[in-house]
């Protein structure tokens, strides 16, 4: 399945409105598979980083009443990212009205790592 173009046009938003509101840090637009390719350079615009995570192994014992409830395992993979040491996942449907850098800056700053 491919990621729908809303889906990631509106993580886009989010990565806009985090620039425009001067975050120093990545925007990283995770997605399970890879989007459509003329999506890719809208990507790279938005100063934006895309990672494909693949798609999660889901437990023998899930079997959820509606298909969109397998994006938790997806979602759960984002804290699997190797080279970041604080991750703060926003959903898509996030309008940024200030800079959050200070969300990322309390775990970095509770990471003695």
């Amino acid at each position: 399945m491919l990621v729908s173009l809303w889906q990631v046009r509106r993580s886009l938003a989010v990565c806009f409105g985090l620039a425009r509101k001067g975050s120093i840090f990545d925007c990283v637009v995770a997605t399970p598979d890879a989007p459509p390719p003329r999506l890719v350079e809208q990507v790279r615009s938005a100063r934006a980083l895309h990672v494909v995570l693949g798609r999660a192994p889901e437990p023998p014992q899930f079997k959820p009443k509606r298909p969109a409830f397998r994006i938790c395992w997806h979602r759960l993979r984002l804290w699997l990212l190797a080279p970041y040491r604080a991750v703060v996942s926003v959903d898509s449907d996030v309008l940024v009205v200030n800079n959050i850098d200070f969300l990322v800056q309390r775990l970095l700053a509770r990471d003695p790592g």
